[in-house]
């Protein structure tokens, strides 16, 4: 369904087939090492056991040689399913915005906000693990922040349903919202019936952000499968201008980087 990887590679996918080669090496040497042994305690003659131990360490370089070809997938399998390019492709991306908005950044109280004004991060669709709907959206990345900001975790799913992200998966255009309430009740109000959040997912969101944007990427037969989400607390900031002369050509910056880096998905 989705072109981008997994923020979370299952244990067994990642180490099974290296500790399988390991166990047979293992189990080999062993073997090899009793063979000599006893054909040492038999009195066997010196020929034997120079046999014995040129076939010990032809298994000992055989195995050694299967680990190290294991290795060597493993780390271009892990290459393949990094996000790693696409969390710096977000961050330039903020650090743009940041700039851009330095006098009203530079007006926060303190440096965890200064960090937190502008957050980028990339969704990507996936089955849903509840019977109730048939697909999620699964944040591929950690936010992306300043300099002591809390980037928060990979992996946090969302409805289909719910926010600007999902508004922009649904309509396949881009979606820009402005926080309408100042109290905080009246904000979680707006996120559940505004934004088809529940309750408990809407007190769970950051009550800092006045300004969201979500842009769509598709792939090459125009399927949403990635969605780019940004928010901020800087009120106001995202005008025309800034979003047609900033944001949407990082947003194709980023869709070529998903087609070149992960191809055109399942």
């Amino acid at each position: 369904m989705a072109r981008l990887p997994s923020p979370r590679q299952p244990w067994l996918h990642t180490y099974l087939p290296l500790g399988i080669s390991v166990l047979a090496a293992l189990g080999a040497i062993i073997a090899a090492a009793i063979a000599w042994y006893k054909a040492l305690a038999d009195g066997t003659t010196s020929s034997i056991s120079l046999w014995v131990l040129v076939v010990f360490l032809s298994i000992l370089a055989k195995e050694a040689l299967s680990i190290y070809r294991v290795f060597l997938d493993m780390r271009r399998q892990r290459r393949i399913e990094s996000a790693h390019e696409l969390h710096a492709a977000g961050q330039v991306l903020r650090e743009i915005l940041a700039a851009r908005f330095s006098d009203q950044v530079a007006q926060e109280p303190d440096d965890t906000l200064r960090a937190t004004a502008f957050r980028v991060c990339i969704y990507r669709v996936v089955p849903s693990h509840r019977e109730t709907r048939s697909a999620d959206l699964e944040r591929v990345t950690a936010y992306c922040v300043g300099e002591g900001g809390d980037p928060g975790e990979a992996g946090k799913r969302i409805s289909l349903a719910c926010g600007v992200v999902g508004l922009a998966y649904r309509t396949g255009v881009a979606q820009v919202a402005e926080r309408q309430k100042e109290s905080l009740e009246q904000f979680w109000d707006e996120m559940v019936q505004t934004w088809g959040f529940s309750q408990e997912e809407a007190r769970s969101l950051n009550r800092t952000r006045w300004s969201y944007l979500a842009v769509p990427i598709k792939d090459e037969s125009g399927r949403v499968d990635t969605v780019v989400f940004l928010d901020s607390q800087v009120k106001d900031c995202l005008t025309d201008d800034v979003i047609e002369s900033i944001i949407f050509p990082a947003c194709e910056a980023i869709g070529l980087v998903i087609e070149q880096r992960y191809g055109h998905g399942h």
